[in-house]
């Protein structure tokens, strides 16, 4: 019985188990926006050097580091998707150990052609808070949209996060308690002026680059 329990562990042994504590796996990508068009690194957190590596992404291309723990995923201005998801598997794990891990990183959305729920200008506090509200319920109706504010600001308006206007939106999503991160704002210079349009963006829509001088800002990040 001995013999045979040795000769076991030496095939178990041959055929790469590892008898360790199974490690957590976790895939961290970039922090913050990524512009489309430009490279995204993703990791995986804690990698052991006598492990296999094998990653697949949901859009994109990865141009180094397969079979890495590292890769540099590609993307490009035609990309539709809003986020980036890595996977990777991992080879020479124990039998009994989680195999695989997934990280997400955002894109810079761009505005929907078409997808315009509602515009105005010039509107007094409680009747932009109505027509917020209006937006927020049109998004509540569809789960699986973003949503887009795009505030056309002046010279003299801040152009950041700091904005006036920006701000008051994000006071009133807080105070409903509607989910920030499914907000995205966009800063728009081309066009002079004091507008604010909320777009409403489903999976897979038809989607245009931001025109003129704009920045775009992730509702999470306020």
């Amino acid at each position: 019985m001995v013999r045979l329990l040795s000769i076991a562990f030496v095939m178990l042994l041959l055929c790469g188990v590892d008898f360790g504590q199974c490690p957590t796996l976790s895939v961290i990508g970039p922090s913050g926006l990524t512009d489309r068009g430009d490279s995204m690194t993703f990791r995986l957190e804690d990698a052991r050097s006598d492990l296999r590596y094998s990653w697949t992404v949901n859009a994109g291309t990865i141009i180094k580091g397969q079979g890495t723990p590292v890769i540099v995923v590609a993307t490009d201005k035609s990309i539709e998707v809003v986020n980036i998801t890595a996977t990777v598997e991992v080879e020479g794990l124990r039998f009994d150990c989680l195999k695989s891990a997934s990280g997400s990183a955002p894109l810079v959305p761009t505005i929907v052609c078409g997808l315009v729920i509602d515009e105005w200008e010039g509107l007094k506090p409680n009747d932009e808070r109505g027509r917020l509200d209006s937006f927020f319920a049109e998004l509540s109706n569809n789960p699986l949209n973003t949503g887009i504010v795009v505030l056309r600001v002046t010279e003299k308006e801040r152009f950041d996060s700091g904005n006036k206007r920006l701000q008051f939106v994000v006071k009133h999503i807080k105070f409903r308690r509607f989910d920030l991160n499914r907000i995205w704002f966009v800063l728009d210079r081309s066009e002079y002026g004091l507008r604010t349009a909320v777009y409403r963006v489903p999976p897979g829509a038809d989607l245009k680059p931001c025109d003129g001088v704009c920045i775009t800002i992730k509702g999470g990040d306020l």
